[in-house]
């Protein structure tokens, strides 16, 4: 857990410096009735597994997307793709689709 606390402020950093403040990196509205940091790849997938709390694996999202990942988990595999997590968690199922989000 002290972990995942440590990436969650790196996370929160990397945001701040792309885009100026804190905002949904999947819509980036500014607002929300609440942030935050999400695994792309999900704790319960992977739990033990040690790049799990990597900054490439954790996303910054309003309420709204974080419900949207979790309801449909091939939502997430554009961003499977696009960073490039197969390379730090190997092929899993459902992570090789086209669906983008």
């Amino acid at each position: 857990e002290k972990e995942f606390i440590k990436a969650k402020v790196k996370v929160k950093k990397r945001v701040i410096e792309e885009y100026g403040q804190l905002v949904c990196e999947r819509c980036r509205c500014k607002s929300s009735i609440q942030f935050s940091v999400h695994h792309i790849i999900y704790r319960s997938e992977e739990p033990k597994h040690k790049m799990l709390n990597n900054i490439l694996n954790l996303i910054y999202l309003c309420y709204d997307c974080h419900e949207s990942f979790h309801k449909v988990k091939r939502s997430r595999n554009y961003l499977i793709q696009k960073l490039n997590l197969t390379k730090l968690f190997g092929n899993i199922w459902g992570y090789d689709s086209d669906i983008k989000y």
